[in-house]
């Protein structure tokens, strides 16, 4: 006669529930992805036209880096221009197409930088003034018994100056 362990069916249980919450989600996650992709709409001629050119009008040209890739007419300028308009067409965001261009040519492609450098630009500019500012100010409020004394420094060392001379001459 066969005697059935609860300890060891114990196991294969667990497995057993796992293996159907494993199930459960897999199905879940198949739902939800052939609905999302139901849902979706291609983008329109006229949405990838607006976008494609915001985003050119935002972003140089890269074989010479002087006009907007918008208005280069350059082989270069032209493909890229293509490919944006290729990815829009299949759904993919201007953010992650600028995102993708900025990190194949770097920030020299963007026609404006961006707020982060002008935040440091302000910030350079700002302590810069504040050290002139300052050293401005210590100049300008020096105590006038230190300009005394600086003179009467300089009077004690020309007099020294002149009787060094008279015994050179003399």
């Amino acid at each position: 006669m066969m005697c059935s362990n609860p300890d060891r069916d114990a196991p294969s249980r667990g497995r057993a529930g796992v293996v159907a919450l494993l199930r459960l989600w897999t199905v879940v996650l198949v739902l939800a992805c052939a609905t999302t992709a139901r849902g979706a709409e291609p983008p329109s001629a006229a949405s990838i036209e607006q976008d494609a050119a915001a985003l050119e009008k935002r972003l140089l040209a890269p074989c010479c880096w002087r006009e907007s890739l918008h208005s280069h007419d350059s082989p270069l300028a032209e493909a890229l221009r293509l490919e944006i308009r290729t990815r829009l067409a299949r759904g993919e965001p201007a953010a992650a197409i600028d995102a993708d261009l900025l990190a194949r040519y770097g920030t020299k492609v963007r026609l404006h930088p961006s707020d982060r450098d002008l935040t440091i630009l302000w910030l350079a500019a700002s302590g810069v003034l504040l050290v002139l500012l300052i050293l401005w100010a210590r100049r300008r409020l020096r105590p006038v018994g230190a300009v005394a004394a600086v003179s009467a420094q300089d009077e004690c060392f020309e007099t020294m100056l002149d009787d060094e001379l008279a015994r050179s001459d003399g």
